[in-house]
């Protein structure tokens, strides 16, 4: 145990040796001397812009000592600096509310801290944010206000905003919303009916201008599909003359001007379909439209997301005809009449009156043509005829008639 008592007596001598080193190497300098006898004391005012810190002593302060303040701030660091006076006072141009740490260096003391800055009382005028601008009555996201209440020196007031809203329903609300994360906001409930809703804030002495948001109907959930007829034949000039009618949203308002209302027509037992896309005005939308085939339809009609069915329509044949002359010819061109059509009453048929001819073999159609006639007529010039061509077979409202053809 000797050898570490030893140990230890060489290690308290080592160290004790460098302790007189260092004190001889780094002992205090006239230099580095405390340039003041005591401690001074430290002030800070806050003023509306600017911050002002004083040092002062009761029995006299130094003067001339370098003394400097410096703020950290969200912005950056503010410094100000200078020599001490009788009146020793550095001020800064500062007006953010919030804490703002600082640090202030006189001689060799040191004063660090927290600022914490209480924003005034709101001014005039608050500035309303409104969105959105537009909103439906049954809208599941309505329109929020936010507020941004300032006071003189651009900081958010924390004084509480009073909301009125006056809704297009005629139902009024008084609401008070707290300031929080440097804002004010709210949802705004639209009411019932369609038109402007109107809100206005206040905040202690401080006012906005009025915001609006237009109320507009909410999605169609009613309406009823009306037609002037249920029948009509395949006259050019007898159509289905359709109503989408009394279209409203869940509250009774009339749907939206200018929705698209869809309609689809459709022929049982074939894939011929009609389409068409008309716009509500007033919570209606006409269609006209008339039949290719004689056949019973399926009328459509969706907006939004309600869709209307109706009965089946019928088109029939648009006349009686006498009968169905056809005639073929080879000269000077490969050519077929149909005509003169006559009705059952002695006159022409109209002018565009739909004629299929369908060209055929002995066993299958090869295509089929639609033609439509004049004065009662139809001349048709045959393209270079196949081999397989027999005959033609010629429908014209509801008759046939079958063409065989000759050697050109």
């Amino acid at each position: 145990m000797k050898w570490l008592a030893s140990w230890k007596a060489l290690l308290a001598a080592l160290v004790l040796a460098l302790s007189l080193l260092g004190w001889f190497f780094f002992k205090p300098s006239a230099k580095t001397a405390a340039v003041f006898s005591r401690q001074p004391k430290l002030e800070i005012t806050q003023r509306a812009d600017t911050l002002e810190f004083n040092l002062t002593d009761p029995k006299g302060l130094k003067l001339n000592v370098p003394w400097r303040v410096s703020l950290f701030t969200p912005a950056g660091l503010v410094i100000a600096q200078g020599l001490t006076k009788p009146n020793a006072k550095l001020v800064l141009a500062y007006r953010r509310a919030g804490l703002t740490p600082y640090l202030v260096s006189a001689g060799q003391f040191h004063f660090q801290g927290k600022l914490n800055r209480q924003p005034g009382a709101p001014i005039t005028p608050l500035q309303l944010e409104v969105g959105a601008r537009a909103a439906r009555v049954d809208t599941q996201r309505p329109p929020a206000l936010v507020i941004h209440p300032l006071d003189a020196q651009g900081n958010v007031s924390l004084a509480p905003v009073t909301l009125r809203l006056e809704r297009p329903d005629d139902s009024r609300s008084v609401q008070s919303i707290a300031v929080k994360h440097l804002l004010a906001w709210a949802w705004l409930s639209t009411g019932s009916r369609t038109g402007t809703l109107r809100v206005s804030a206040g905040s202690l002495a401080a006012r906005g201008e009025r915001g609006e948001v237009d109320v507009m109907p909410g999605v169609v959930a009613s309406a009823d599909i009306k037609l002037e007829q249920s029948k009509i034949t395949l006259n050019p000039r007898d159509v289905w003359k359709i109503h989408f009618a009394n279209a409203t949203d869940a509250f009774g308002n009339a749907a939206l001007n200018g929705s698209a209302t869809e309609f689809g027509l459709e022929l049982f037992n074939s894939r011929l379909t009609l389409f068409g896309t008309r716009a509500t005005v007033r919570g209606t939308s006409d269609l006209t439209v008339g039949a290719l085939e004689v056949g019973n339809y399926r009328l459509n009609a969706r907006a939004d997301s309600l869709q209307r069915s109706t009965q089946a329509l019928q088109a029939v044949a648009a006349v009686s005809l006498k009968g169905l002359p056809v005639r073929f010819s080879s000269k000077p061109k490969p050519q077929m009449f149909v005509g003169p059509l006559i009705d059952a009453q002695g006159a022409l048929l109209d002018d565009g009156t739909p004629i299929q001819l369908d060209f055929r073999s002995d066993t299958a159609s090869l295509y089929t043509i639609g033609l439509v006639s004049t004065n009662g007529r139809l001349g048709y010039v045959f393209p270079p005829l196949p081999k397989s061509l027999k005959f033609v077979l010629v429908s014209v409202a509801g008759l046939s008639s079958r063409l065989e053809l000759g050697k050109p």
